[in-house]
């Protein structure tokens, strides 16, 4: 029998890397990464956007759309993970550094709000919520 805290400490630290795994899918451009990142029914809600989409590809095109001059360093920070057997739910915070001037500034930052499953031997996000709270508008710093 599978020691229930072993289990938990590997599963708190596979729900990390897939945190971890979204930024640096979306950094690098690896779309293809990114979208397996998430089960076939997955939402994410960006509500600065004011929109839902759903499914891997419906997500990707969102991510892909974004402002180039919007992209940069995505960094998830302060994640609270609590698992109850194959749901983790997660609360972190957020923010992007985007390049401005010859150095980089922070270009968003707010809160991410999960849910993953357990699928097969992976964990996947079912849902996302996007909440920023602040992003870089067209200003002198932003030019």
């Amino acid at each position: 029998m599978e020691d229930t805290a072993a289990r938990a400490g590997t599963d708190w630290e596979q729900v990390h890397r897939v945190l971890s795994e979204y930024c640096h899918a979306v950094d690098e451009g690896r779309f293809d990464d990114f979208e397996r990142l998430f089960l076939d029914d997955a939402v994410v809600t960006a509500r600065l956007a004011g929109t839902t989409y759903r499914g891997p590809s419906e997500i990707r095109g969102f991510l892909e759309a974004q402002p180039s001059e919007m992209r940069g360093l995505h960094v998830t920070v302060n994640p609270d993970i609590v698992i109850e057997g194959d749901v983790a739910r997660v609360r972190a915070d957020f923010f992007v550094l985007v390049p401005r001037a010859g150095g980089s500034v922070v270009g968003a930052w707010g809160w991410y709000r999960d849910r993953l499953a357990r699928h097969s031997d992976r964990w996947l996000f079912q849902e996302r919520h996007i909440d920023t709270q602040w992003r870089l508008t067209d200003t002198a710093v932003a030019r």
